[in-house]
């Protein structure tokens, strides 16, 4: 999932800076502030934690298929008939989380467009 979650911010920021490997055009600055070192860091560490938590929930694959597919069918009408009573609590939820996931995309989006592009690699 990490390598799919690097390899859009790489992609997304070749098409900002439109340096493609066939193209001769702008070449991506390495910015190197102490501040976005960390945000590197911090990335790179959130990276590592989707990884390991991967890693221990297939470990327990067998549990949760063994506990969730008899229930999936169950629960796919629980959700059909409750849908029309949380449909109107989510879109209350997502009115009130629009303007901060607005913040944190807008602060993700500047973040890739500044940093250093080996972080991406996959």
């Amino acid at each position: 999932m990490t390598k799919w979650i690097k390899m859009y911010f790489r992609y997304y920021q070749n098409w900002l800076y439109e340096s493609y490997d066939y193209s001769d055009k702008k070449k991506i600055s390495r910015n190197s502030s102490k501040l976005l070192r960390k945000k590197e860091m911090k990335f790179l560490w959130y990276m590592r934690l989707i990884d390991s938590l991967l890693i221990s929930l297939s470990k327990n694959q067998k549990l949760f298929s063994s506990l969730l597919l008899p229930l999936s069918n169950s629960l796919n009408n629980i959700l059909k008939k409750g849908l029309p009573v949380f449909e109107p609590f989510y879109s209350i939820i997502l009115t009130l989380m629009n303007p901060i996931s607005n913040k944190f995309s807008k602060k993700l989006l500047k973040f890739v467009e500044h940093a250093n592009p080996l972080i991406f690699n996959v």
